[in-house]
């Protein structure tokens, strides 16, 4: 499957939660953007489809509540004279201890998803 594919899928998939009968919680920016690392890889423009404006901070502070998130740099295109701008693109480490601390903060079972 495609980045664009792969992509287009997570955002079309609901992440709100019920909380009770009558009530439903909306995930949180941060919850949005550590599901989508979790999933699969976000660079910044991909964030912004999600509804993060500045995916580096949000890095930072899911890196501070103990999830190890990778990162490397990459090309995209752009319309600029280079026809190209470096981002990062991040994912969640693929180790035991840092895919269970991103589980609990999402509330998914260890079996889940």
């Amino acid at each position: 499957m495609t980045e664009a594919k792969k992509m287009a899928a997570l955002l079309q998939t609901d992440t709100t939660t019920e909380a009770s009968p009558n009530h439903t919680v909306t995930p949180t920016k941060e919850a949005d953007v550590l599901r989508a690392l979790y999933l699969n890889s976000l660079n910044r423009f991909e964030a912004e489809r999600i509804g993060d404006h500045c995916l580096n901070t949000t890095v930072s502070i899911l890196r501070k509540k103990g999830i190890v998130i990778l990162d490397e740099w990459e090309k995209v295109p752009s319309r600029g004279v280079r026809g190209q701008t470096n981002v990062k693109r991040y994912w969640v480490a693929p180790e035991p201890k840092s895919l269970d601390r991103a589980r609990y903060l999402l509330g998914m079972a260890r079996h889940g998803e």
